[in-house]
């Protein structure tokens, strides 16, 4: 299978720029699968498709404000992505701009400096110097909504491009299609008889991610293999499928 099958034309008019006022709003594309009828709902509809003993797997991935600018010696502004952290101390990174660094360069914005150890894969190895990782998103991180939106991010794109149960931080992309759930509308298929089961890990978006269409590495510990073992209809998020694979792989074990 090429990846050129997967390409279609998207109009930029129909890409939204900014979610909806109110979480859980958006529109629902409903298919039954015995007639292949469509339908047109809304996604706080959802739970009218809820059975009883559905499990409904959520991934409790929290986004961080991965996202910074630094610059080279000569003054020029690159981003610079951090994706997950290495054993070592480094962090595995994108930089947009990359072609203009070599290993060994030393990029800052203004007191805070990080160095570029060296390529690895499509990315780069960097070394964050004189200040933590973790304090550098919270001093002067921003969210890394997709790249798609063509905007620059805003403060409440760190409400908005996190779900309602996000809790355990570690990623750089949010599981979008749970970004529609609202406690309301968990409640709703609660009452309708749906369990809602989490990890004790939660499997972050972060180097994987990106790679994935090249090689798929997804980890998952389940809380409940009980849970899973019973009839399951319902996950969110096509990044959860891979996952609930390798749960079931594991049981099988």
């Amino acid at each position: 299978m090429k990846m050129s099958e997967f390409k279609y034309n998207l109009p930029q008019e129909k890409i939204a720029k900014f979610p909806p006022k109110e979480r859980g709003t958006t529109k629902l594309l409903v298919v039954d699968r015995e007639t292949g009828d469509i339908s047109h709902k809304n996604y706080s509809d959802i739970a009218e498709y809820i059975k009883q003993g559905d499990v409904i797997v959520l991934n409790e991935t929290k986004v961080e404000k991965r996202r910074t600018f630094f610059q080279t010696e000569k003054g020029r502004t690159l981003e610079v992505l951090f994706l997950n952290h290495t054993e070592d101390g480094n962090w595995d990174c994108l930089i947009k701009g990359g072609k203009y660094v070599e290993d060994g360069d030393i990029l800052k914005d203004e007191e805070i400096e990080i160095q570029v150890v060296g390529r690895k894969d499509n990315g780069f190895l960097v070394r964050p110097l004189n200040m933590e990782a973790e304090d550098i998103f919270e001093k002067v991180g921003h969210t890394p909504i997709p790249p798609y939106m063509k905007r620059e991010d805003i403060p409440d794109d760190y409400i908005r491009y996190n779900t309602v149960f996000a809790r355990l931080e570690g990623s750089v992309a949010a599981p979008t299609a749970s970004l529609n759930l609202t406690n309301e509308i968990l409640a709703q298929i609660q009452k309708k008889g749906g369990n809602l089961e989490t990890g004790e890990k939660a499997p972050h978006m972060h180097h994987d991610h990106y790679k994935m269409l090249k090689d798929k590495h997804f980890y998952y510990e389940c809380k409940s293999s009980q849970a899973l073992n019973a009839e399951l209809r319902q996950w969110h998020g096509a990044n959860a499928e891979p996952y609930l694979d390798k749960a079931f792989d594991y049981m099988d074990e």
